[in-house]
């Protein structure tokens, strides 16, 4: 049986439809001080917040820290998430955010590590 992925595992403890996973993610990984101007870049230039959707999709799709770390280093590198207001104002989403949030739910590289509030398995004894 494959490992359920962050969105799935996210959605079944927060009673969270999957359509809605993506809006939660992106307000709760934007950094504090750019939740009072994403609204206006919403309207005016939702492109502006592609990059982060791209990340938080791939992040969705991912069964262990592990992978997202690697999202977040490609998310880091990527030439759409260049420009002042994201590289010096920080008007995205954070990764370390982003990874902080995922640790409460996925394990550490798809092992048998339990995350946060997860059940672990059953001893053998």
């Amino acid at each position: 049986m494959s490992q359920p992925s962050f969105q799935e595992i996210y959605c079944q403890r927060n009673q969270c439809p999957k359509e809605r996973f993506m809006r939660r993610i992106f307000w709760r990984a934007l950094y504090p001080h750019a939740v009072l101007a994403a609204p206006l870049f919403l309207i005016f230039n939702y492109e502006y917040f592609a990059p982060d959707r791209d990340l938080i999709a791939a992040a969705g799709r991912a069964t262990d820290l592990r992978h997202i770390r690697e999202e977040v280093r490609e998310f880091f590198w990527d030439s759409n998430n260049k420009g002042w207001l994201r590289r010096r104002l920080f008007i995205r989403v954070s990764g370390q955010r982003l990874k902080n949030l995922a640790r409460r739910y996925l394990p550490e590289d798809g092992a048998s590590a339990s995350p946060q509030g997860s059940t672990p398995p059953a001893s053998r004894g």
